[in-house]
């Protein structure tokens, strides 16, 4: 009994804090001279443009985490699951967003250090 309802009072907390998470709406990502746009949406959905090209995602975050957890799960053109990878993120002021996913998208990264790495990348929240 004890090991259902930690099950379940995990899941609860897991859930409200996915809440609080505000990444609802529309972010821009400069990279080495392209722009994308992250639109994160209030039902875990994500939408990635790059020109005329959209990728879309499902995105679940624990903020309960240290940096704070986000794993996205990449969908092809049947929205079929291609693959999730484990990303840590942290807000920078209130306007942006710093990302990071290791190079190999399997294992989560525990910081963003080394200051510079490839793999961090920052986020403006549009105005």
């Amino acid at each position: 009994m004890r090991v259902v309802l930690f099950i379940i009072t995990i899941g609860i907390s897991f859930s409200a804090t996915a809440q609080k998470s505000n990444l609802n709406g529309r972010f821009r990502l400069s990279d080495k001279g392209d722009i994308y746009t992250y639109v994160f949406s209030n039902d875990s959905m994500l939408s990635i443009i790059h020109g005329k090209d959209t990728v879309k995602a499902y995105y679940r975050v624990d903020t309960a985490q240290s940096p704070m957890h986000i794993n996205m799960a990449l969908l092809d053109d049947d929205g079929n699951e291609l693959y999730t990878a484990p990303g840590i993120y942290e807000w920078v002021g209130t306007d942006k967003i710093r990302l990071r996913f290791s190079a190999d998208l399997v294992s989560r990264p525990i910081s963003f250090l080394p200051k510079g790495n490839e793999e961090t990348k920052m986020l403006v929240k549009e105005k």
